[in-house]
């Protein structure tokens, strides 16, 4: 059994990452879920509709990418302190969402007359072309999971949650003009520009050097912590 204070140091621990985590969760879910609530004031219910239905064809894909990515968290934690395995695991998963993300967008977009006819006879056949953006998002959405991952292995979930929060203003900035003149498309355009953002600014979090702060629950108070505590932790 652990003493009272090494218990309470890896509950704090374990506190420390869920609210940030947990937080980025939230804005993640309300940006894509805001589009759905403010798309009817602007082009109808019926549009909103279509966007629903147009990214069920690209939802599989991009929950399988999520499923992937928590997969291969464990073995970016296990070679975090080592940069060359660490590069090579990136790039190799990065490669590999990529195909994948690529091969769907050449599907939908070559497809998407025929697909949007199977799955909803000449209900959204209109907006079949929302594929053509659709299709994108399991490329960017990819390698927005692949640096998630990446930063909360470095137990970065600080910088995790500010990602998040900074997708979420874009989405809303962008997404308030582009629906205005465009409707599902908009959406559409402002979820793409979010996840490019996030990708961008993760991409500068992850470039940063130094050492996680401690609020974060990282190396600061593991490289201290005695053998039991930094046991319980793996």
């Amino acid at each position: 059994k652990l003493p009272a204070i090494e218990t309470h140091s890896l509950l704090r621990e374990h506190w420390n990452f869920f609210r940030w985590t947990g937080s980025a969760g939230v804005l993640s879910f309300a940006q894509g879920l805001v589009f759905y609530l403010l798309l009817p004031i602007f082009s109808g219910l019926e549009s909103s509709a279509a966007l629903r239905a147009m990214t069920n064809f690209v939802m599989p894909v991009l929950q399988s990418d999520s499923a992937l990515a928590v997969l291969i968290a464990p073995e970016l934690a296990r070679v975090r302190m080592q940069t060359t395995d660490l590069s090579r695991i990136v790039r190799w998963s990065t490669r590999l969402f990529a195909l994948e993300g690529v091969i769907c967008w050449l599907l939908v977009a070559v497809f998407r007359h025929e697909l949007v006819h199977f799955m909803y006879g000449d209900r959204y056949v209109a907006y079949a072309d929302l594929l053509l953006l659709l299709g994108a998002l399991p490329l960017v959405s990819s390698r927005v999971n692949v640096l998630g991952t990446i930063l909360r292995v470095q137990r970065r979930v600080r910088h995790v949650f500010w990602t998040s929060a900074t997708g979420a203003a874009v989405a809303l900035v962008i997404g308030f003009s582009t629906m205005s003149s465009f409707g599902a498309y908009g959406a559409v355009i402002a979820g793409l520009a979010a996840d490019v953002v996030r990708i961008a600014v993760m991409t500068y979090f992850i470039g940063r050097r130094g050492s996680p702060r401690a609020e974060d629950g990282g190396d600061v108070r593991a490289s201290t912590a005695s053998p039991r505590v930094a046991e319980a932790r793996r």
